[in-house]
């Protein structure tokens, strides 16, 4: 369908639901909903349509309703019978009106065995027959013409009294007797398989056009919840802004309480501080993503839709919303601080820090089916990226089972946090305004130091070693041409 077909079968399905003038509300959850129950229901069924299946299930769609909005729903359902598609609909206690609008009623009773198909009005007349009561013969009331299906689940479950007629908990027919009556009743036709399968309505769209809709249907949905988006873009610059005015520190005699980058000693915390926060953010946007829509992708399973496109489309969106969520952070933190030149440098670090929690977090939502847990989980995860990112404990002073003196754990290396905050602080030495033109002139001459005080002692202690090991020569070989004599040439 092109777009104006799509939104002109949209508005034709809410108006023949009754949907029309409701059709700019949000549905909200079951307890934070803006309709009725039984427009719930509808819509439901409605999207459903907008398929244009042949066949329909539908399971208990008048449970948790009021009478009238059951009626509502049973109309739709008779009409969309009277269109020509098969509806099976799975009920409980209807009443009689509801029962009497069903063309054809099927009975399963315990472990599936069919005991019941026909007229829904004659199949309270079977059953009385079956125990032969007196009014056998009448399925429904011949004053007012209402018919009671309680009278058939009665018949079926009815229980065997013991001796002091009390009921037990056995029932007087089993449900294999019930079906082998049934069978005996009615010749069941065997059906030949068809021939040729029925037209497929239903075209799967490509993949990238699946992305397509999926992020844009996740956009909308983010864009439409304000305080979903009040919360993720209020919080870095505010975070940042609460750290930064607590670190930004001065000596208070110095020239009157003027704040100088060179004189605050704070800058690596707040290096630290803003991949923690990174970390934070990127977990707690993406936490519920999935399990948010796990009712979604269970209405969609049997389209058989690309899973990888849905995961591309919320990693994409995840990682625009984190990119400006870590620029806004950067912004506003470099500023308070005065730190110059290294803001693209900066943002991308903390971005790169997001967009791995983003996936970490992706990965919880797929794997826990509560919220709860979701976000008990959460500080678990940050919590040994502060200890082992080598900040707030060094990792010579970790247990020695973990660490190494020789080099960084195993434990460190896989730590997000160590990477990130090393890069910043790299960064912000190498790529400074000062430091950038005298950069690789110092590190040429921290080599020529570094070689002048650890490999030259090295290589003449070797040399030692070796004129030590070495066999003494008489003193007269150590002149070819024999001695010498006094003031003469050889």
């Amino acid at each position: 369908h092109s777009r104006a077909q799509t939104t002109e079968l949209v508005e034709r399905t809410l108006r023949s639901l009754g949907l029309y003038e409701v059709r700019q509300l949000v549905v909200g959850s079951p307890l934070q909903k803006t309709i009725s129950g039984g427009q719930r229901k509808r819509l439901n069924i409605g999207l459903e349509l907008l398929r244009e299946p042949a066949i329909l299930f539908v399971d208990e769609p008048t449970s948790g309703l009021s009478s009238r909005d059951s009626e509502n729903i049973m109309d739709l359902l008779k009409e969309l019978s009277l269109k020509g598609k098969l509806v099976f609909v799975v009920i409980h206690q209807p009443s009689s009106d509801i029962f009497k609008m069903f063309d054809k009623l099927l009975i399963l009773d315990l472990g599936g065995y069919q005991i019941y198909y026909g007229n829904p009005i004659q199949s309270v007349v079977y059953f009385k027959e079956q125990i032969n009561i007196l009014d056998r013969d009448k399925g429904a009331c011949t004053r007012c013409g209402n018919v009671n299906p309680e009278q058939v689940f009665s018949i079926i479950e009815e229980r065997v009294l013991d001796e002091y007629g009390h009921y037990t908990d056995y029932r007087k027919t089993a449900p294999k007797k019930w079906a082998q009556l049934y069978q005996k009743k009615h010749n069941i036709p065997v059906l030949e398989p068809p021939i040729a399968l029925p037209h497929k309505t239903l075209n799967i769209p490509s993949r990238a056009f699946q992305f397509l809709i999926f992020a844009l249907r996740d956009l909308r949905s983010k864009l439409g919840n304000r305080p979903y988006l009040a919360i993720n873009l209020l919080e870095a610059p505010l975070l940042a802004l609460i750290l930064c005015t607590i670190i930004r520190y001065y000596p208070s005699d110095h020239r009157q309480g003027e704040y100088t980058l060179y004189d605050n000693v704070n800058i690596p915390v707040y290096f630290f501080m803003s991949v923690i926060v990174a970390l934070f953010i990127g977990l707690t946007v993406s936490a519920e993503e999935i399990f948010r829509d796990r009712k979604i992708l269970r209405r969609e399973a049997f389209l058989n839709l690309s899973r990888g496109s849905y995961l591309t489309s919320k990693v994409s969106i995840l990682f625009m919303l984190s990119a400006l969520q870590t620029f806004c952070f950067i912004l506003v933190g470099n500023a308070l601080l005065e730190l110059r030149g290294q803001l693209w440098n900066d943002w991308l670090i903390l971005f790169s820090t997001a967009c791995f929690a983003n996936l970490l977090g992706l990965n919880i939502s797929s794997a826990f089916s509560s919220a709860v847990t979701i976000y008990i989980l959460i500080p678990l995860l940050l919590i040994p990226q502060l200890i082992l990112s080598g900040v707030v404990v060094e990792f010579r002073y970790l247990n020695p089972l973990i660490t190494s003196k020789e080099h960084v754990p195993l434990v460190g290396d896989i730590m997000a946090s160590r990477w990130a905050f090393e890069a910043a602080m790299v960064n912000q030495f190498k790529n400074n305004d000062y430091e950038r033109d005298f950069y690789e002139l110092d590190r040429a001459k921290a080599q020529a130091e570094y070689k002048q005080l650890y490999h030259l002692p090295y290589v003449e202690s070797k040399l030692q070693e070796v004129y030590h090991w070495l066999p003494q020569r008489p003193q007269e070989d150590a002149c070819p041409h024999g001695p010498q004599p006094a003031g003469g040439t050889p």
